[in-house]
């Protein structure tokens, strides 16, 4: 039985927010907030009553036609029917709404969309499935693990789907059942940008695969290098070099880990370490940062620096961290470690921290006892957001400014930047 409703608001998931005839609230995805709706009841998803979008009654002006002919069945883009130019506007609300009732108060928000020329994606991670000699390769369908093929991708760059998909027609060589992720980006040989594949799989790889791959990354082959990794190794399988290679905010190239961390757009990831840099102004202090990754931010933080360190878990990605900041005559003590656990000297001006999206509450603890003067947070997920900065402001912080920055354009994920600064005469 369907309803006529109008969307109350957006959630910070990106769907729209509906009360129904009975008064329950529910949930539902491709809609945007002030229109008029005609939706049928769903399932219960976890703590969620959700329901399904089945006509736009009265359209938003802000409302587009999907580009992309997979807009809908595919879970990559969430915010495909939202004009792009509006969604900044989107994420600014969510994002100031959710600090605002965890803290009683959140400053404007500044917003920092890409030009038109760099928004799509330089790298992307997709589910692969093999069954009886027929590879599909997408994105997990919308609320679901099932895999929706996708025979292109309008969000990346040229040249990533394409490597993608001849990488996983390797695998369906043979009558096998196989299934993993297949994540796509840019490395570099010979100055030259091509594709680099880091492949994971429950299963051995049809015999062909590894001739195949070897052939692809030798000389001027297609790919520079991938990473293949199988349930139950000790080790991947490296041919070539598959470490992603991006754009750093100062042009120069910024190397990553295989397999690691890394973000979704050269553009935003360069204007991320920039923006960074400017809230912490690290000029003449002692800097500290946490979950530093390959050093994206690193490189920026450090210049000027009295003083510099970082700790991130992976020995690998610091091992990219420590190249990255030789190659641009940088220093720092750089330890792989658990930024969750380690405990932070109290002489600190500033600490930078992007943690993964479960957010940071062990680092919330350290650094309410370190009590930098000022601490620069980095989140792709606003409601783990909320709760640190609850933490921070218990011991003594205002959040003094608050930033976003489109990293994937057509979602409803942000980057957020927040800067908290210590009151005077805060906790201790």
């Amino acid at each position: 039985m369907s309803e006529r409703v109008v969307v109350e608001s957006l959630a910070p998931g990106g769907e729209g927010v509906i009360r129904l005839a009975d008064g329950r609230v529910a949930f539902v995805s491709g809609v945007i907030e002030g229109e008029r709706v005609r939706v049928e009841l769903g399932r219960a998803g976890g703590k969620k009553l959700q329901a399904r979008l089945l006509e736009v009654l009265e359209a938003s002006p802000d409302r587009v036609t999907p580009p992309c002919a997979h807009a809908g069945a595919c879970g990559g883009c969430d915010w495909m029917h939202l004009e792009r130019g509006a969604q900044g506007a989107r994420h600014a609300s969510i994002v100031r709404a959710l600090l605002e009732r965890a803290l009683g108060a959140a400053p404007a928000v500044e917003v920092h969309q890409l030009d038109e020329r760099e928004w799509r994606r330089s790298r992307a991670r997709l589910a692969v499935r093999v069954d009886h000699g027929r590879a599909r390769l997408g994105f997990r369908a919308r609320g679901t693990h099932d895999v929706e093929a996708i025979s292109s991708c309008w969000v990346l760059e040229p040249g990533l789907f394409e490597a993608a998909t001849e990488c996983a027609s390797w695998l369906a060589t043979d009558r096998e059942r196989r299934s993993g992720e297949l994540a796509v980006a840019f490395g570099v040989r010979g100055g030259e940008r091509v594709p680099v594949v880091d492949l994971s799989l429950d299963r051995d790889p049809p015999p062909a695969f590894f001739a195949r791959a070897d052939e692809a990354t030798r000389g001027d082959g297609r790919l520079g290098g991938l990473r293949l990794s199988l349930a139950g190794a000790t080790k991947p399988a490296v041919l070539g070099d598959p470490r992603p290679i991006q754009r750093g905010f100062d042009g120069a190239p910024l190397i990553c880990a295989a397999a690691g961390f890394a973000q979704a757009n050269d553009a935003g990831g360069a204007v991320l370490a920039t923006r960074a840099a400017a809230l912490a102004r690290p000029e003449g202090a002692k800097v500290l940062e946490l979950f530093a990754g390959s050093g994206t931010l690193s490189v920026a933080l450090a210049r000027g620096a009295k003083s510099f360190a970082s700790i991130e878990a992976s020995a690998d990605a610091v091992g990219c961290a420590r190249e990255n900041l030789t190659a641009r005559g940088l220093t720092g003590t750089l330890r792989a470690a658990d930024a969750e656990a380690v405990e932070l000297p109290r002489d600190l001006d500033v600490v930078v921290l992007d943690p993964p999206r479960a957010g940071a509450p062990g680092a919330m603890k350290t650094l309410s006892r370190a009590r930098p003067r000022r601490v620069v947070y980095v989140s792709c997920d606003a409601a783990t957001l909320a709760r640190d900065l609850s933490a921070l402001a218990g011991a003594g912080y205002v959040l003094a400014a608050l930033e976003t920055v489109e990293l994937f354009s057509h979602t409803s994920h942000v980057e957020i930047l927040a800067l908290c600064e210590r009151r005077r005469g805060g906790a201790a």
